[in-house]
C-alpha cells in the first residue's frame, strides 16, 4: 500500500484502501490483545481498558456507511468474561498504519489508537 509517511513508523492510508486496511488488520490480529486508546483534542488521553484485570480480544473491525455519514466499528471480547463492547469511531478523516497498531484520526480532532499485543 502506498502513503505519505508521518514519522518513523506511520503510513498516512489512501482513503480508497481504509476497508482494505482495517480487513487486513482484523485479520492479521483477530483474537489478540489489544488496547483502544483514544487522545481528545486538548492532548487528554482516555484508555478503553480501564482495569489492567481485564484484557481485549479483538474480534472485528469494520468500515460503514450510513447515508453519508462513514464510521469504523470496532468490536472486543473483554477477557475475563463473556462481555463483549463495540467502539464506533464517528467521522474519520484519516487512517494511519503503524507496527502493530492502526490510527484513526476524526472530524473532531480526535485519534484513536488501536494497539495489538502479541499473545
Amino acid at each position: 500500500m502506498e502513503g505519505r509517511n508521518t514519522g518513523p513508523r506511520e503510513q498516512v492510508v489512501p482513503e480508497e484502501e481504509w476497508g482494505e486496511t482495517l480487513s487486513c488488520f482484523e485479520m492479521s490480529h483477530k483474537g489478540t490483545r489489544v488496547s483502544v486508546q483514544i487522545e481528545e483534542p486538548d492532548g487528554s488521553r482516555v484508555q478503553f481498558e480501564l482495569e489492567a484485570k481485564f484484557e481485549l480480544g479483538l474480534m472485528g473491525m469494520s468500515e460503514e456507511e450510513r447515508g453519508e455519514q462513514r464510521r469504523v466499528r470496532l468490536v472486543v471480547h473483554k477477557h475475563p468474561g463473556t462481555k463483549i463492547e463495540t467502539v464506533e469511531i464517528e467521522e474519520p478523516t484519516r487512517i494511519l498504519q503503524q507496527d502493530g497498531a492502526v490510527v484513526i484520526e476524526t472530524a473532531n480532532g480526535r485519534r484513536v489508537l488501536i494497539q495489538s499485543y502479541p499473545s
